[in-house]
Formats: structure tokens, sequence, C-alpha cells
């Protein structure tokens, strides 16, 4: 796991290769093994020291800062069995406190929903890939809920003041900065649709999810 620039010599080297699907590198001498995976709002990692007899698995519900939670957590259990000194730790709290500065800075460049302008899109909304969602107005908050995790959106300003898009601020997909957006627009037949955008890699083109509606929200009395 590459914690950035900072990161310490015995941890870059856990991750040295790339060997047919696993990472091979070394901790303290040892071979080490490992995979990381990730999909929209979760983080997973299994990690292996074979002549030690050790292995790991640690799974999140986080995007972004879950990859960093799951490898924080091997590396201090490796300090913790094989008597190291504490280093993750204050690593860590170097990077949440530049995290909370950067989120700070990404919130106060957000707008605040206009509820009138959200609500012609309130709904339930379906997409074949990534199947159900709701977008509903909870708690003075505009929400996107897929049932299994939630998220609250705040509208991204274009350079005239306009709303461009939706980031979402909150775990599991909340990410700084933003790796995920939403827009809200109207498809060819005229019907709400909502889009969701995530951002693909360097070279690659981002990935583009269309909800359709299914069915609208029922207005307030």
């Amino acid at each position: 796991m590459n914690f950035g620039p900072e990161t310490p010599a015995v941890f870059a080297a856990t991750s040295s290769n790339y060997a047919l699907g696993w990472v091979a590198g070394t901790y303290g001498g040892q071979r080490l093994v490992s995979h990381t995976g990730g999909t929209y709002g979760y983080n997973s990692l299994v990690t292996f020291l074979p002549d030690a007899d050790l292995g790991l698995v640690v799974l999140t519900n986080r995007d972004g800062r879950g990859g960093m939670l799951a490898s924080a957590a091997q590396f201090r259990l490796f300090e913790l069995l094989f008597d190291q000194p504490a280093t993750i730790e204050a690593l860590l709290e170097t990077i949440i406190s530049a995290e909370a500065v950067g989120r700070a800075d990404l919130l106060a460049d957000l707008g605040q929903v206009d509820m009138a302008a959200v609500a012609p899109y309130l709904g339930s909304y379906a997409n074949p890939d990534l199947g159900a969602m709701t977008l509903a107005v909870r708690g003075g908050k505009l929400v996107f809920d897929t049932g299994a995790a939630r998220s609250e959106l705040r509208p991204r300003l274009d350079a005239a003041g306009a709303v461009a898009d939706y980031a979402f601020i909150d775990p599991p997909w909340g990410t700084n900065p933003p790796k995920m957006q939403v827009t809200l627009e109207k498809a060819a037949d005229g019907k709400p649709r909502v889009a969701l955008t995530a951002h693909a890699d360097p070279g690659e083109a981002d990935l583009i999810y269309p909800y359709e509606l299914t069915e609208a929200a029922t207005p307030a009395p």
C-alpha cells in the first residue's frame, strides 16, 4: 500500500512486485504476498506471510480511505506480532490530519441543495448493472440510497455558480477528491434520469451508469 511520498521503506517493500495477480514483497525479510480489491463503497485486503504461517483478511465498507484502513490494520498486526516499532500510527495521524483539512476545503467549495430544483428527480430508479436506487430528501439532506448503503449529496458549482453535478460527502462513497459524481438530467423521453459517473484510471474512459426512473416520489401534501 502506498501512503504517498512519506511511505516508510519497510511498508513500500511489502508491495515491490506483481506476480500473476498477487503482489509479492517482503516484511522484515520474510516473504509477503497480498492482493487488494475494491468496488464502489467497499475495500478489501488479503495478505499472507507464508513462512510465518500467518494470514489476514480485512473487509471495509468505505471507499477511498477504506483501503488505507485495511493496510494500516495489516501493518499494525505485524508490528505487534514481531515486536516492531509502532510506525504506522504516527503515519496515519499525519494522513488523517491532512484529510481533515482537505475535507474542510472540499465542503467550503460545495453549494447547498436547492430543494425545489431536485424535487422533480426524487423517486426510485434502476440501473441494469448496479440495481435499484432511491434519490430522496431526508432530514433536509439529499440522499443517494441503494438500500445496502447511502450517502449524502451536495452540489458542485461551476465558475458561474451554476450546479455542475453533485458530490458524495460522507461514507461509504464520499472521498476527497471525489471519485464519483451524480448528475440530474432529462432522458430523451423527458423523464428524470440520474447518472452516476465513476472516474477511471488515467488513460481510460470514465464509467457512466444511467439510472432510469421506475417510480416518482409522491409530493408532500
